[in-house]
């Protein structure tokens, strides 16, 4: 058992998604050379290469686009936005293309897209930087929806909902969480319960 911050999670479940499936492939701004913003993404640039963890311009809207193209033509990339605030320059890429085409198509098109986002308080993040909108996404039909609250959730989560077919959002903490992970791989479906603590008069149960 490995003890893991919220970041290394993250990158842990990036490197074994990009490990198992050679179209899997992560894009966005200073993920590559620089590792991420968060360190999300730190090593693996040199370790897969430019083709697979890929620098973008500061153009979420295009790069979003960019991503849902190729998960219509069946990649599954992984497109981070640097943070929540800023996704609202991609909505209409992530609302009306990316969560709907699988409907829109009658069920012939699939889009197997990945946004990760960070989002909440932290140190030095002003009013631009600290939104929560996870009620919005959840507003979207045809979209899924994780906002994982430990690093143990942030691993698992972000492998489970790179492989499912549908569209999916992977909405971060900032908090740099420690949390025991186990080294074996921790697998958790979209639709599950967690037990999060017992007491004697009440328990948490979170899904």
């Amino acid at each position: 058992m490995a003890e893991m911050m919220y970041w290394q999670a993250i990158l842990r479940a990036h490197d074994e998604e990009l490990a198992r499936d050679p179209l899997v492939f992560a894009m966005g701004e200073d993920i590559g050379v620089a590792g991420g913003t968060y360190k999300a993404t730190s090593g693996l640039y040199a370790k897969y290469g430019a083709e697979r963890v890929i620098d973008t311009p500061i153009s979420e809207n295009s790069y979003t686009g960019i991503g849902v193209g190729a998960a219509m033509l069946g990649c599954r990339p992984i497109v981070e936005i640097m943070s929540v605030n800023f996704a609202w320059l991609a909505m209409d890429q992530l609302m009306n293309n990316a969560a709907k085409i699988h409907y829109m198509s009658g069920g012939k098109i699939r889009c197997p897209f990945v946004m990760r986002v960070p989002g909440g308080t932290a140190h030095q993040l002003g009013a631009q930087h600290s939104a929560r909108m996870e009620k919005v996404f959840m507003g979207i039909s045809g979209l899924r929806v994780v906002t994982p609250a430990t690093p143990r959730d942030a691993y698992g989560l972000l492998n489970a909902i790179v492989v499912k077919t549908g569209c999916g959002g992977h909405i971060e903490a900032f908090a740099g969480a420690q949390e025991a992970l186990i080294v074996d791989p921790y697998k958790v479906g979209l639709f599950f319960t967690l037990q999060g603590g017992a007491g004697r008069a009440v328990g948490l149960i979170t899904d």
